[in-house]
């Protein structure tokens, strides 16, 4: 009986232990897709937001080229319409220029705003300025302030930069500030920027977001993600309705 049981134990083995073997090199190569899967969507992921960066980018070029040609041949039909008008038309004509002058600077204006020439120069400092003074409303009061002598690679920076302008989009939006303090410094290593500003709505879910990332808005998204794509981190703290964001981004051209 001893005999017979240690056959059929071992009979068993050598049909079980085959089955567990094809089992064990499912589950490792299944891994290994997996981890294949996630490394291809995380690198169409960084694409797509390059895209997006390159054709705002594109876009504002163009704009700014072809208005240019327009306005260009406007203002040569207006210097000869001029010489033609009598001086009961010429008031009119006037406002008429002036009317033009002030829709080429909102157009300007407008151009800037889609991809500011500082951001082209990747230029950390004149950037965030730029940007603070462009968010800078009759309402809101949005400064400036840098410590920093050192910056992180400069492809991080539009994805930074879009990131601090949904920040205090979001503050001016929904906490109804009425200042905003953003500021930058680069220490052990690591570039960081803080914005400030007190709300005056007592709801936080529009700066946490929810557990669930398909509840969020929008902005939210897109500060979680373009975080992620420069590995950066993000610290909010709230005390008596003071707000502070600390971004952290790990910066190699920190001196040591």
């Amino acid at each position: 009986m001893t005999i017979t049981g240690d056959i059929l134990l071992i009979s068993l083995f050598a049909i079980i232990l085959p089955s567990l073997l094809i089992l064990f090199g499912t589950a490792i190569y299944s891994i290994t897709i997996i981890n294949r899967y996630k490394k291809i969507v995380s690198r169409l992921y960084r694409a797509s937001f390059k895209g997006i960066d390159s054709e705002r980018k594109r876009i504002a070029s163009e704009l700014h080229n072809q208005l240019a040609v327009h306005f260009i041949n406007i203002n040569t039909d207006f210097d000869e319409i001029r010489k033609t008008i009598d001086k009961k038309q010429e008031d009119q004509f006037k406002k008429l220029e002036l009317n033009l002058d002030l829709l080429k600077d909102d157009l300007h204006t407008t151009i800037e705003n889609l991809y500011p020439k500082e951001l082209v120069a990747f230029d950390w400092e004149k950037s965030l300025l730029k940007l603070s003074q462009q968010m800078t409303n009759s309402v809101t009061s949005v400064s400036f302030e840098s410590f920093a002598n050192n910056y992180p690679p400069q492809e991080k920076l539009p994805h930074v930069f879009w990131v601090v302008q949904e920040i205090i989009t979001n503050a001016i939006k929904h906490a109804k500030a009425k200042r905003v303090i953003v500021s930058i410094m680069d220490e052990n290593k690591n570039f960081i920027i803080s914005i400030h500003y007190k709300s005056i709505i007592s709801s936080t879910s529009w700066i946490h977001g929810t557990p669930n990332k398909r509840d969020d808005g929008m902005g939210l998204c897109i500060i979680k993600d373009r975080l992620k794509i420069v590995g950066a981190t993000e610290k909010i703290d709230i005390q008596n309705s003071i707000v502070t964001h600390t971004i952290s981004i790990r910066n190699e051209n920190t001196a040591n």
